[in-house]
């Protein structure tokens, strides 16, 4: 595995379940990343969100994964990522973007449902763990953080913390 290690339709809780979003994990080097593309909650309360698993949620969802296809992730179009890129490129974007300095990238992130992305270091994290499902969890100063990978990605997610140098997890 090469940082960095990407990691795409991660649903994110913060503040204990209330708010969650789904976007792309990043780890680089004694580095998280994590940016924001779709707020959950706020698709939940949508009068148009339908089941997914009824036919109608399902065409929905099919159609989503194919225009992702097609038009990139979000996260691909901002720029910030391309396949084979070098972790420090991947940083220094990644920094840029976090600290607003690319205009495109913070447009594109800037929906008022959406928090900002956010950058995790090596350093002010503490209660590091990875659970069964694949579940992704740390304090920081001030909040709990939890993400959820999905029990089919948390072997490559050991796997990138370990290489990212966090540790065995």
């Amino acid at each position: 595995m090469t940082l960095p290690t990407r990691f795409s339709n991660v649903t994110y809780y913060l503040i204990s379940g209330e708010y969650s979003f789904a976007g792309e994990l990043v780890l680089s080097k004694q580095t998280l990343y994590f940016f924001p593309f779709e707020d959950l909650v706020g698709q939940r309360m949508d009068e148009t969100f339908d089941d997914p698993q009824s036919l109608k949620g399902e065409v929905k969802w099919l159609f989503k994964t194919f225009k992702g296809l097609v038009r990139g992730t979000p996260f691909e179009r901002m720029g910030i990522w391309h396949k084979g890129i070098s972790d420090e490129q991947f940083r220094t974007r990644a920094d840029a973007c976090i600290a607003g300095e690319t205009t495109e990238a913070s447009l594109a992130v800037s929906r008022a449902s959406l928090p900002s992305p956010s950058r995790f270091l090596l350093g002010e994290m503490s209660n590091l763990g990875v659970s069964a499902q694949g579940g992704l969890s740390f304090a920081t100063q001030s909040d709990q953080h939890d993400f959820l990978v999905g029990w089919w990605g948390r072997k490559k997610l050991r796997a990138a913390l370990q290489e990212a140098g966090f540790g065995e997890h």
